[in-house]
């Protein structure tokens, strides 16, 4: 079915009188009925629509248990239930008084309305691409899979040194030192519009005193206006949980702790229930016992809004914008209490780290030969496993050392790598969704960040996997007849045609980054950050990289970055110009205005602000501001703090009724 189209939104005050506004765009569908991915089936990855010639099950992947990791507890977790089993228990207290029918029913039938480009990733985040339809591009059009590279890592280092002697590094003003960008991160971030403590996805210019201007604008065509950040109201307004675990980890790196921990207490909230907490949906078995603290535990809602505080196991529209629970997005949480816990010597706060881990691991375990967890948790659960998911639970188990899940987590990236007929020399997506665990392999779209994130966090540390992924993601795909990329790779670049305050650049602004998957078009601000983090750890961990002209790549990133963040005093989740409606039309890709950058899995990101590649850019300039600088691990989100992980079980930050 189509997407529903909200009511016409006048155009903003800043664009041209012969701009007319786009309809507003749809916000994500309610709470726990998808998260995300437009009309696609709730919480399971679509079977891609091309898989070239994939068998249901690649060789050597039968659901066998893998020697060592029998499926048992991890050393210092309390005992929890067998692989697979969900834990419910009782809060034992009062139950509140009944509520309507409505707001005790489950979540309700398949909605319609397509995703709200505001949010971010990730993974994040959003569903990222362990919901993927890899045929799928603007509008639902079809990719056929025939331009899938079987190019061998060799044949691709050859093209890629080719096409590196080329390189057009990025032009423009950028901020001249490390701390000058630094700072304007940190303006962004300290005004960024707050709900409850968490941040808001989209940015405003001009409610921010950054800008006279709300968003950067469509562009000066005809139904290319751009509405507000939130055109459907507080109810609808994104502050998803990864972009706000993102940028408290920045404010630990960045030693503003007070803030940071003023994001995690609002997060220990949404965790811990007190008496009287009623469940949404019912009956969904989301209460848990965290092995650190011995309290009762829920897991957090992908994305809350700007109408409701977060409170505990309540994943139901209206009082969240996305109920979805993803492993990926409380991993990064649980990271952000982790490092602020080392950081702050808080032992509390590595106490909720030590809960949401012990929980993910209890229900999402899978003890086939694949290994590795799964993507999506109750209420609305998942059957598939995705590299993004385990990438994210591999370096929490390592920032706390807990090495049996760090073992499994790794296991099941590392099986990812040529798993994927389509893509040989790099890594799949994950797997399938027809069973829990399913062991078959999706060979659809390769996401970025299942190379960067990845590398960033030594998930897979070979060093010739590293450098055969790496070689892949830097080579720049041709466009097709039909304005649309190859799938040969994720390195291009944009050009930033359009002035905020209305009109066109009299010179465009090029900048280059990666795609966020080999089916997207344009470049994906959040994970080029991470990227640029990702090839830096490569200088540090594996050479120079010399053979695919890394230094230069790296160069092509951070200097784009730079620059945006200086010429719009935050980071961009699209510079491409067009709407919501260009990019669901499906005809606009390759053209001047083709609706923002399109993930390729089913929403795009537009011409706004945004809060979690702003944030990414300020942990990337942590890391290493310029060319020939210190690199920095302890701004990496994925390495170990440097200071030691407190010990010992403190619940002292925890709401008294969970004491």
């Amino acid at each position: 079915p189509a997407p529903v189209q909200p009511a016409p939104v006048q155009p903003a005050p800043v664009q041209p009188a012969e701009v007319q506004a786009a309809p507003a765009q749809p916000g994500w569908p309610s709470a726990g009925t998808q998260d995300g991915v437009g009309a696609y089936q709730p919480q399971q990855p679509p079977v891609p629509a091309v898989q070239p010639e994939l068998a249901p099950q690649e060789t050597g992947f039968a659901p066998q248990p893998t020697p060592g990791l029998a499926p048992q507890p991890s050393p210092g977790f309390a005992e929890q239930p067998a692989a697979g089993t969900v834990q419910q228990e009782p809060i034992p207290a009062p139950v509140a008084p009944p509520l309507a029918p409505a707001d005790e029913a489950s979540a309700g039938p398949l909605t319609t309305e397509a995703p709200n480009t505001g949010a971010s990733g990730g993974g994040g985040t959003l569903l990222r691409e362990e919901a993927p339809n890899a045929g799928v591009g603007g509008g639902g059009g079809t990719l056929l899979g025939d331009e899938a590279t079987g190019t061998t890592s060799t044949e691709a280092s050859e093209v890629a040194r080719g096409d590196a002697e080329q390189l057009e590094q990025p032009q423009g003003e950028m901020c001249s030192t490390t701390e000058e960008c630094l700072l304007i991160v940190d303006k962004y971030l300290d005004t960024c519009p707050r709900s409850h403590g968490l941040l808001q996805a989209r940015g405003d210019g001009k409610a921010q005193g950054l800008a006279d201007w709300v968003n950067l604008g469509g562009g000066p065509c005809p139904g290319c206006g751009l509405p507000d950040a939130c055109p459907e109201g507080p109810a609808k307004c994104r502050h998803d949980t990864y972009d706000s675990a993102v940028v408290a980890i920045y404010y630990v790196k960045r030693g503003k702790l007070d803030d940071a921990k003023a994001i995690l207490d609002t997060f220990i909230k949404a965790l811990y229930p007190e008496a009287g907490v009623r469940l949404r949906p019912l009956g969904k078995h989301t209460l848990y016992t965290g092995a650190g603290s011995g309290r009762k535990i829920t897991l957090l809602a992908s994305s809350y809004n700007s109408a409701h505080e977060p409170t505990p196991g309540n994943y139901q529209d209206p009082y969240v914008t996305d109920g979805g629970v993803d492993t990926g997005n409380n991993a990064w949480a649980a990271l952000a209490f982790a490092h602020y816990a080392a950081a702050a010597e808080a032992p509390c706060y590595a106490t909720v780290a030590r809960d949401i881990l012990s929980v993910l691991v209890s229900v999402g375990t899978c003890d086939d030969g694949l290994g590795g967890y799964l993507g999506h948790l109750q209420p609305y659960p998942g059957n598939y496993r995705s590299a993004e998911h385990n990438i994210d639970l591999y370096a929490l188990a390592k920032v706390l050392g807990e090495t049996t899940v760090q073992e499994s987590a790794h296991t099941f990236v590392h099986k990812m790598f040529g798993a994927s007929k389509a893509f040989p020399a790099s890594y799949a997506m994950g797997t399938g969704s027809g069973k829990k665990c399913d062991p078959t392999i999706n060979g659809g779209a390769m996401p970025a960040d299942a190379i960067f994130w990845n590398l960033l966090a030594d998930a897979d540390a070979d060093a010739d996997r590293m450098a055969s992924a790496l070689t892949f993601a830097l080579r720049t795909p041709k466009r097709k007849a039909n304005g649309r990329y190859t799938m040969d790779g994720l390195w291009v670049t944009d050009s930033d045609i359009i002035r905020p305050e209305g009109g066109l650049r009299d010179t465009p602004v090029k900048v280059t980054g990666t795609r966020f998957t080999t089916v997207g078009n344009g470049v994906q601000w959040e994970v080029t950050a991470s990227a640029v983090m990702a090839m830096v750890h490569y200088q540090q961990k594996y050479g120079s990289g010399a053979e695919f002209q890394l230094a230069e790549h790296l160069k092509q990133a951070r200097d784009s970055l730079k620059i945006l963040l200086t010429m719009y005093k935050g980071v961009p989740q699209s510079v491409l110009g067009g709407n919501y409606g260009k990019w669901q039309s499906g005809k606009a890709i390759g053209t001047k205005y083709p609706g923002g950058t399109d993930t390729g899995l089913g929403w795009p990101y537009l011409r706004y602000l945004g809060t979690v590649p702003t944030a990414w850019t300020g942990l990337a300039l942590l890391y290493q501001g310029g060319e020939g600088l210190p690199a920095n691990e302890d701004a990496n989100p994925y390495a170990v703090p440097s200071m030691p992980m407190p010990t010992g079980k403190d619940c002292s930050c925890l709401p008294l009724a969970a004491r």
